[in-house]
């Protein structure tokens, strides 16, 4: 009986890794159009023009595109950050498809490092289990997605799975300046500075100010104060301008744009809603969902006591909420979602998460696969509550990653969750150390605490 199991922890990770190889075989030749086209294309052509001493935030793109050979559609302007542009600007003294292969091959190495800290054997799952896991991450949609368009995010990954490492060893300085430096390239990253704050870990959260004021000042000086201003002006407009709900017909622009705004969107298309309802009202309302989903993450987090040990549950729940909450997010974005997955996976290896937190990932997943090959495009008009159920099905799919990120903490606490309402008083006691007397536990320990007289077992 031992000898078929151990042949099947060879042959399940042999077969899963032929097939991503099959795969890629067909999948990496296909790139080579791409070097042209949007998303990198917009990268190229911003840093272009930001090292020509034209501001890449207040010209269009369609002078400049064709004297490049490069094919930018929907994107008149850049709104990426001038840190990132600053960083991408070496690859523009290369020809397009130069710079292309370049940025994908560095954004491989951040996958195959992420992966590899996130699954490896410091992460405590079984070899064979990770070997069979790590084909998955090569597949899930957004990582397919992210190469096809060139996007950015895959550095991000590995910044923050550095991040958490460095923390669970004290270096928190360092972790502090990386979280700015991850700030200054994407924004939403500067969210997560919620977890520094309930956690109390005031050496990151400073040295983070810190890097981000100095970054900033650098910026400035580099690119000067008015390209700044037009960035913050145009990334305004960009979150402002009503694209991210709906035309100016009630249809949604995208499938996947703006996964909070899924309630209006698919009211819009399913005609449940009227032509008066206002666009304040709108934004009024994904303001209301930003906020409730922000105090659950609070609350969860103060489930935990405070612990100079880095908890990847919280961390992770973190990483999920600050892709949530922006009004902007594609579908590329959670590409980060693959933290949250592999500490699920750490933690039902462990035998300490939760069932319905193991099955909302295996739904987030399933989801985003169905919709990558619904083909239904992404600003397709659709008519019906199927059709337009099936479009949606990706900001479905990131719901219920943060649901899965969300069950993870919350299912494996043993203190009672607070009300909503009860979440400011938990932040200000937990912030300036008022009836938390619980003491730190590691992941692995048991141990007993008393908190309010009452005997409280601690699993880590």
């Amino acid at each position: 009986m031992e000898r078929p199991i151990a042949s099947l922890r060879v042959a399940v990770p042999l077969v899963l890794w032929w097939a991503v190889l099959i795969f890629g075989i067909g999948f990496v030749p296909a790139l080579r159009s791409r070097a042209i086209r949007n998303d990198f294309a917009v990268y190229y052509l911003s840093a272009l023009e930001l090292r020509r001493g034209i501001d890449p935030y207040a010209t269009d793109f369609a002078h400049l595109a064709p004297q490049t050979g490069l094919e930018i559609r929907e994107v008149p302007r850049s709104t990426e950050p001038p840190t990132f542009l600053l960083l991408f600007e070496p690859l523009t003294h290369f020809e397009p498809s130069t710079a292309f292969w370049i940025w994908e091959t560095i954004n491989f190495v951040a996958l195959a490092g992420a992966l590899a800290l996130m699954l490896g054997p410091v992460s405590g799952l079984p070899g064979p289990l990770a070997w069979s896991l790590a084909p998955f991450a090569f597949v899930y949609p957004p990582v397919l997605s992210h190469f096809w368009y060139g996007q950015s995010k895959l550095p991000l990954l590995l910044m923050l799975v550095v991040i958490t490492r460095l923390m669970r060893r004290g270096f928190d300085g360092t972790a502090g300046l990386i979280l700015a430096f991850a700030g200054l390239m994407r924004v939403y990253p500067f969210a997560i500075g919620g977890y520094l704050v309930l956690e109390r870990r005031w050496r990151a959260l400073i040295w983070m100010a810190v890097g981000t004021a100095v970054g900033a000042l650098a910026a400035i000086a580099v690119v000067g104060p008015s390209t700044c201003l037009s960035f913050v002006r145009g990334l305004s407009f960009y979150v402002t301008n009503g694209q991210w709900i709906t035309n100016a017909q009630g249809v949604s622009k995208s499938g996947d744009n703006a996964p909070l705004a899924f309630a209006m969107r698919f009211l819009h298309e399913s005609g449940l809603t009227r032509s008066g309802v206002s666009g304040l009202a709108e934004h009024a309302l994904l303001a209301a969902i930003d906020m409730v989903l922000l105090s659950l993450t609070v609350r969860a987090t103060l489930l935990y006591p405070v612990d100079d040990h880095c908890d990847l549950r919280l961390f992770s729940l973190w990483v999920v909420t600050a892709i949530v909450l922006p009004p902007v997010s594609w579908d590329y974005d959670m590409t980060l979602v693959l933290l949250p997955f592999a500490c699920i996976a750490v933690a039902a290896s462990q035998g300490t998460a939760s069932r319905r937190a193991i099955v909302m990932a295996i739904t987030s997943y399933a989801l985003i696969v169905v919709w990558r090959f619904s083909g239904i495009g992404d600003a397709q008009d659709v008519r019906g509550l199927a059709e337009n159920t099936l479009k949606e099905t990706a900001s479905l799919a990131l719901l219920a990653a943060y649901c899965a990120a969300y069950w993870l903490v919350s299912d494996s606490a043993m203190r009672q969750p607070i009300g909503l309402v009860e979440v400011p008083g938990g932040v200000w006691q937990r912030i300036f150390g008022v009836g938390d007397r619980m003491r730190p536990v590691r992941v692995g320990d048991v141990s007993s605490t008393s908190e309010g007289g009452r005997l409280v077992l601690e699993l880590g």
